[in-house]
């Protein structure tokens, strides 16, 4: 059998009607890992039999799991419908450049992702919902996804995928990062991570080795951990008050398309800027949003050429 590569992996993905059932992908993204899979628990029987040497001598189908991670660089068209499918809604404004801004709902959509894995066949998985997404970018570096999957099920592998068509969206990178915000004052930073949770959890019923489809368990989380460099105690002090106030980011690029990262209503749940080097001095900071009526906990608005925030 032919040595396989991880080379020219690619997903293709597309949003389901009914959970669990496969339709057909509208949108191919590059990735720079995958690790979906599917796997089936098997566990000893519990009866006191054994062989004569005191070893197990059978087994049973327990549940089966499918699901995973993927990590891909963030563009200003063409990461829309994963964006829709962390939060669950998106609106779409305007004639061109449009505006798409997602936000969360209580119920968020599921996707088929057929996953090209390498230079060797691909694997499509069903019923995939986002647990967790994490975007994340510092200085010299690109604005990446990461989206932890639960899902129903895989397809059995099959052969490879046609050779992908990628949208003309831009990358999103550091060198187009405007300044954070936060209670009318603004910031240069080093890096940021932003952490959303969905609190989805898998439902193992009797009558089949799969999960139904999962549901919210408890509440949902979304924070902004950031690294910047000390120069005033505006936000130590806002740390010890409790100011609340919405905190964003926003990248621009030379198109003028634009993505904004917008936490509502947040506050500083941690904040550290010990002195320990003779050089420069740096903090850490932790914001929580907050869903304050009328807003939910966040927003990210895109700013492009697509008509749709879900096109590829």
């Amino acid at each position: 059998m032919a040595i396989e590569f991880g080379r020219q992996a690619y997903i293709a993905i597309g949003e389901e009607t009914i959970w669990g059932t496969s339709v057909a992908t509208t949108v191919e993204n590059r990735v720079n890992s995958v690790s979906l899979s599917r796997s089936q628990e098997r566990t000893r029987k519990s009866h006191l039999s054994s062989s004569s040497a005191a070893f197990q001598i059978d087994s049973y189908d327990g549940m089966e799991s499918a699901g995973g991670s993927i990590e891909l660089p963030v563009h200003y068209e063409g990461s829309g419908l994963l964006l829709k499918a962390s939060l669950g809604s998106v609106a779409s404004t305007g004639v061109g450049p449009y505006v798409h801004t997602y936000t969360p709902t209580l119920t968020i959509p599921s996707l088929t992702i057929n996953n090209q894995r390498g230079s060797g066949k691909s694997e499509k998985f069903l019923g995939c919902k986002v647990a967790t997404m994490s975007l994340s970018c510092e200085a010299g570096g690109e604005l990446m996804g990461t989206w932890e999957i639960i899902a129903k099920t895989a397809d059995t592998r099959s052969a490879a995928l046609p050779s992908p068509t990628f949208g003309d969206g831009k990358e999103v990178v550091h060198h187009q990062a405007g300044l954070l915000t936060f209670n009318s004052l603004t910031y240069s930073i080093r890096s940021f991570n932003l952490t959303l949770s969905n609190s989805q959890e898998r439902r193992n019923n009797l009558g089949s080795k799969l999960t139904a489809e999962p549901q919210l368990s408890d509440i949902r989380s979304v924070e902004l951990s950031v690294e910047a460099d000390l120069d005033g105690d505006a936000l130590y002090n806002s740390q010890l008050v409790g100011d609340v106030s919405d905190v964003f980011i926003t990248f621009t690029n030379s198109d003028s398309d634009s993505f904004e990262i917008r936490l509502r209503s947040a506050y500083l749940r941690e904040y550290s800027d010990d002195v320990n080097t003779f050089g420069v001095l740096t903090r850490s900071m932790v914001w929580v949003g907050q869903g304050v009526s009328p807003n939910e906990a966040m927003e990210i608005k895109i700013t492009n050429q697509d008509p749709t925030g879900i096109a590829n």
